[in-house]
């Protein structure tokens, strides 16, 4: 097998444990890849393959005394990753590699234990080979730092990968992995997952352990292939304890703890095993007046929903042409209450000469970049608090006037597919330089598809790929959203949408 890196993690696996591959072949071979093809990209910024190609060789000595001991199939048991190489978010901590989040004050500092989700998908057997690009503070959907530089989409140089986590999908995109560890608190996961053709699941808020302050944002997985998406979620959902000293055996348990995690696991809804297409409710959100959507993402959502119809998808209600009354909440309303507890969170995130530079002064042709930058300045407890009121009714409304009738929202990921590279200073992209638009529209308003959808809400929503545009081979990729805690049944939704669109799997021209 020559083509690692267009199979699932699953039969990587198998490959490795059945002894018809190895773990030490298959690395090196994604090794090979990275050396030979991301010099142009700039995805895996950090790299670790010295102590990967060791683990390898330990993988694979592992495997031949277990088979000579007829242990192997309870040893892979619980290790369903058993030799497979995959990387992680920069952002995410690694033992023994740096952690700079774009920042260069940061730049040699270096982790010195695994963050929680890293440590599940360790022991999992998973063997991690390098880290991807983000935006300084994985604050854009653009990724560039001082510290790695600009990464660019696979699909075309001249685009940008999409962020925060734009080298994890780049890297995905080019097939430097297969599986990848992002984070999402304004689309960070999905909307590069549009952008560059993979799949990206954001989960339900707290669903996934994870020591963050943060109550926007939530870890994930991204993925070449739909089916690794429930195998990782899995992971994280019922990961059963995490090893202290990162030595990648597992501590003893925590009984209570983990009961109620395996009972949390096996009772999230989920479809029967029967559920079909034509089983599915599927309400359409295409398109909102100040937050616009271009027109290739209108036509390229509307041949979808042809497409499913067609299929025989069970219902497909995209009679709304902007927005979705039924809620009681414009949009505008709905952005303002992320965008207030955005604020928030940033108050909260930066140093303080940050945050004295978000006071100003500012040139008379600011306005907008004043107003922005002074809501993160001087955002008061209450107002965060009054929004967080006002977030609660909003998911209400949906729950009720939505996700009564329906099984899930389908809506664009962003106003528009990959756009082209937009300079812009390292710090706090989104506010600082507001000079710059998409759609004739303010660049900030890009995160409404993804942030008021899916963080605001807390609900589970899975970007995946339907296309490549016919006019400059970009991909395009929607979202589908359901209520918190349906995210198996989402990322199941996501699967037989793609079966049913016959969805190949989108490589860029780099081979």
């Amino acid at each position: 097998m020559s083509q690692y890196h267009q199979l699932p993690s699953t039969e990587l696996a198998s490959l490795i444990s059945s002894q018809t591959s190895t773990s030490e072949r298959i690395i090196s071979y994604f090794i090979d890849r990275i050396e030979r093809l991301d010099g142009a990209i700039n995805a895996v910024v950090v790299r670790d393959f010295g102590r990967a190609l060791v683990k390898a060789k330990h993988c694979d000595e592992t495997i031949a005394s277990h088979i000579s001991k007829g242990t192997l199939e309870s040893f892979l048991a619980s290790r369903p990753l058993f030799g497979v190489p995959m990387t992680v978010k920069e952002s995410n901590d690694v033992a023994g590699l740096p952690t700079t989040r774009g920042y260069v004050a940061l730049k040699g500092s270096i982790a010195t234990k695994n963050e929680n989700a890293v440590n599940a998908l360790i022991l999992a057997g998973a063997i991690i080979i390098g880290k991807t690009n983000v935006p300084q503070n994985c604050a854009d959907h653009q990724s560039y730092n001082d510290v790695y530089g600009r990464t660019t989409n696979p699909y075309s140089a001249l685009h940008t990968p999409g962020g925060s986590s734009g080298g994890s999908a780049a890297a995905l995109a080019a097939g430097f992995t297969v599986i990848e560890l992002g984070s999402d608190i304004g689309g960070s996961i999905r909307l590069p997952a549009a952008f560059c053709g993979v799949y990206g699941h954001k989960p339900t808020h707290s669903l996934i352990q994870r020591a963050s302050p943060y109550d926007l944002g939530c870890i994930g997985p991204m993925t070449k292939h739909v089916s690794d998406l429930k195998l990782l979620m899995d992971l994280w959902v019922l990961d059963e304890q995490m090893s202290d000293d990162n030595s990648g055996v597992r501590a003893d348990l925590n009984l209570g703890e983990f009961r109620l995690k395996k009972a949390l696991h096996e009772h999230l809804p989920r479809f029967k095993k029967s559920t079909q297409l034509s089983d599915l409710r599927i309400k359409v959100w295409s398109d909102e007046a100040n937050f616009p959507v271009d027109k290739a993402t209108k036509e390229s959502l509307k041949s979808l929903c042809e497409k499913l119809k067609k299929a025989n998808c069970g219902v497909v209600d995209d009679s709304c042409v902007s927005g979705l009354p039924e809620i009681g909440f414009t949009a505008d309303e709905i952005f303002e209450t992320y965008l207030t507890i955005l604020c928030g969170v940033y108050s909260g995130r930066l140093s303080d000469s940050e945050i004295s530079f978000c006071n100003g002064p500012f040139d008379d042709d600011e306005k907008e970049k004043d107003l922005m930058l002074s809501k993160i300045h001087h955002i008061s407890h209450r107002q965060v608090k009054l929004a967080e009121a006002k977030r609660e009714k909003i998911c209400n409304a949906f729950n009720d006037e939505i996700f009564g009738d329906f099984d899930f929202v389908l809506a664009p990921v962003a106003m528009t597919r990959a756009f082209q590279h937009q300079n812009s200073p390292a710090f706090m992209p989104f506010f600082v330089n507001n000079k710059r638009t998409l759609n004739d529209v303010g660049y900030e308003r890009n995160v409404f598809w993804t942030g008021c959808l899916g963080n605001l809400t807390k609900f589970p929503a899975t970007a995946f790929p339907v296309a490549l545009n016919d006019d400059d081979y970009l991909p395009m990729g929607f979202q589908l959203i359901g209520k918190r805690f349906d995210d198996f049944k989402v990322i199941e939704g996501v699967r037989l949408i793609s079966e049913a669109l016959q969805n190949r799997m989108f490589e860029p021209g780099i081979y």
